[in-house]
C-alpha cells in the first residue's frame, strides 16, 4: 500500500451512503477563502488522482491532525499512506476502552453517589463508552445495575421502585430526581 495514489472525489451528500463502496474516511473541505464547498472528500486507495487533488488532501490531513503528532507525520507526502498509518494507531481505540468500561460498570453503586445526578451521569458516561465498543446496554441492565446497588439501608425504597415496573431509565431517574428533592426538604 506504500506509495498509493490517493484518489480526491467529490460527491454530494445524496450520494454519500453506507452503502456508497469504497468511501470510509469522509472529510469536509473549506474552499478559497476558508469557504465550505458544500460537498465533502473522501481518500481511498484509487490511482486516477492528480497531484493537485493529492496535495490538497495531503494538506488538510495534515492541518487536521493533533499538534502533537504533525512533527511525527510531517514526512508523510501521501494522504492515503497518512490517513492509513492513522487509522492502524488509533483504530484500536474500543479494545483500549473496553476493559476498563467493564471495571467501571462493575463497580458503579447507586449508593456510592450523594446526588441522582451524579450517578446518572457516570451511569450514562459508561453505557456510551460500552456501546462505543460495541456491548449491548438495555435499558434493564441499566434499571437492574440501579436497583441492585442501592444502600442496604434502603431495601424497602428498592422494593417499592421495582413495583413500579419502569421500562425505561429516564422514568425511573424522575422518580429518583422527585423522591431526592423531596427528602431534602
Amino acid at each position: 500500500m506504500e506509495g498509493a495514489c490517493v484518489d480526491v472525489r467529490i460527491f454530494s451528500s445524496k450520494e454519500l451512503s453506507p452503502e456508497t463502496a469504497g468511501i470510509t474516511p469522509v472529510i469536509g473541505v473549506a474552499g478559497e477563502k476558508g469557504q465550505r464547498l458544500g460537498r465533502e472528500e473522501t481518500i481511498t486507495e484509487w490511482n486516477d488522482c492528480n497531484d493537485q487533488e493529492k496535495a490538497k488532501a495531503d494538506v488538510f490531513l495534515h492541518k487536521r491532525i493533533d499538534e502533537m503528532l504533525q512533527f511525527e507525520y510531517s514526512n508523510f507526502e501521501d494522504p492515503y499512506v497518512l490517513w492509513e498509518d492513522l487509522k492502524s494507531r488509533f483504530n484500536n481505540l474500543r479494545e483500549v476502552l473496553l476493559p476498563t468500561a467493564r471495571d467501571e460498570w462493575n463497580n458503579l453503586r447507586f449508593q456510592d453517589f450523594k446526588k441522582v445526578n451524579e450517578y446518572t451521569a457516570a451511569l450514562f458516561r459508561i453505557c456510551s463508552t460500552l456501546r462505543f465498543c460495541g456491548q449491548t446496554v438495555m435499558e434493564e441492565d441499566m434499571l437492574e445495575k440501579t436497583f441492585s446497588t442501592f444502600h442496604a439501608s434502603n431495601i424497602n425504597l428498592q422494593q417499592q421502585y421495582r413495583l413500579q415496573k419502569f421500562q425505561r431509565y429516564s422514568d425511573l431517574n424522575s422518580f429518583l430526581l422527585v423522591a431526592e428533592k423531596t427528602m431534602s426538604y
